[in-house]
């Protein structure tokens, strides 16, 4: 669908504490519980010191090697803060956008098709193919 998220060379506690500098590692921790991350981040090699790098070299989709319970948690968690928010969520799986109000498609670096879930799905273009053959696959 698009790229992978960003991160940046640190540790998994500077991304999270990148919007917010001089939060603590408490509030990090916090932070990353209230997305339901902290049971992932757990089983990295240091924790929160894992030091990943520019461009995901350790880390890509959040929900990417999540079982279906984890992922619909951290979906209601993701729910949850966006409340009253603008978020940009840069998703390869369809179910972390079907709740969005807009959605873009990207290929090859281009927006190919833009619009609301719903819209795109009534253009029959490429969001709806891959959206049918996303349905096809969880069958």
């Amino acid at each position: 669908m698009s790229a992978s998220g960003f991160l940046f060379s640190g540790s998994v506690a500077d991304n999270i504490r990148f919007g917010r500098p001089e939060a603590t590692r408490a509030e990090v921790e916090a932070a990353a519980r209230a997305v339901g991350a902290d049971q992932v981040i757990a089983g990295l090699p240091a924790g929160y010191d894992t030091q990943v790098g520019e461009r995901g070299a350790l880390l890509d989709e959040a929900t990417s090697n999540l079982d279906v319970v984890s992922e619909a948690r951290v979906q209601q968690a993701l729910r949850r803060l966006r409340r009253d928010r603008t978020t940009v969520l840069i998703a390869h799986r369809l179910s972390s956008v079907a709740d969005a109000d807009q959605v873009a498609v990207i290929e090859d670096g281009r927006v190919v098709e833009a619009g609301s879930p719903e819209e795109l799905l009534a253009t029959d273009g490429r969001f709806a193919d891959l959206y049918d053959r996303w349905l096809a696959g969880a069958a």
